[in-house]
C-alpha cells in the first residue's frame, strides 16, 4: 500500500509504502481481489524491489491523483511483471480527472490547499512577538512595499478613529467612488 501521513510532508525519507496482507489494512474497506497472476522474480528479487519502491515512494510525495495508491499498484504489478494487465478500468477516475485540464487544476489546486493545512496543523506553535517587536515588524513590512502606516482618509469611507464624524444624508461611500472623485480632480 501507498500513502501519505499527514505530519511528514516536509520529511521525505520516510516512506510511504506499507506492507500488509491482503485486505487486511486496517481502516479501509475491501470490495474486490483481482489475480494477475504469479511473478516470475523469487521471494529475494521482491524484497529488493519493494525495498526500491520504499525509497522511490516517499509520503511526501503522495498527490491525490497522480501518485496514490492506484498508481502505486500498477507500478507495482508492472515491476513484479505478471502476467495479466493492470485492468485499466481501476484508474479511471484518474485517467478522467488528468484528461480534463480544468478538472485536474481544481483538484490539483485543492489538494495544495489540503497539504499546506496538514503541514500547518502539524508545525509547532510559534512564540508570539514582544509588543515592541510586532509594532516594529508591522512598520517594516509598511516599509518595505513602499507605503505609509498611517490611516489616509482618502481611501477610508468612514472617519478616522476617535474624530468626530461629519453629519452625512447617506451610507458612506465606497472606496472606489472616493478614489475615482479624488483621481478626477488630477490633470493628467
Amino acid at each position: 500500500s501507498f500513502q501519505y501521513f499527514e505530519d511528514t510532508w516536509n520529511d521525505p525519507s520516510i516512506s510511504g509504502i506499507m506492507r500488509c496482507l491482503p485486505k487486511q489494512m486496517a481502516g479501509y474497506e475491501y470490495q474486490e481481489s483481482l489475480n494477475l497472476g504469479p511473478t516470475p522474480l523469487s521471494p529475494e528479487e521482491v524484497d529488493d524491489l519493494l525495498t526500491e519502491l520504499s525509497e522511490e515512494y516517499a509520503a511526501s510525495t503522495y498527490h491525490l491523483t497522480h501518485r496514490n495508491c492506484l498508481t502505486f499498484a500498477q507500478h507495482l504489478a508492472t515491476s513484479l511483471k505478471v502476467p495479466k494487465e493492470f485492468p485499466p478500468w481501476i484508474l479511471g477516475i484518474l485517467a478522467a480527472s488528468t484528461k480534463v485540464g480544468a478538472l485536474d487544476a481544481t483538484v490539483d489546486y485543492f489538494w495544495g490547499w489540503a497539504k499546506w493545512y496538514m503541514i500547518r496543523k502539524h508545525e509547532p506553535a510559534e512564540e508570539p512577538l514582544p509588543e515592541d517587536s510586532a509594532e516594529q515588524a508591522s512598520a517594516n513590512s509598511w516599509t518595505f512595499f513602499g507605503m505609509n502606516p498611517s490611516c489616509s482618509p482618502s481611501v477610508s469611507p468612514g472617519p478616522a478613529k476617535g474624530s468626530e464624524p461629519e453629519a452625512s444624508s447617506g451610507p458612506p461611500m465606497p472606496v472606489q467612488t472616493l478614489l475615482s472623485e479624488e483621481l478626477s480632480d488630477r490633470p493628467f
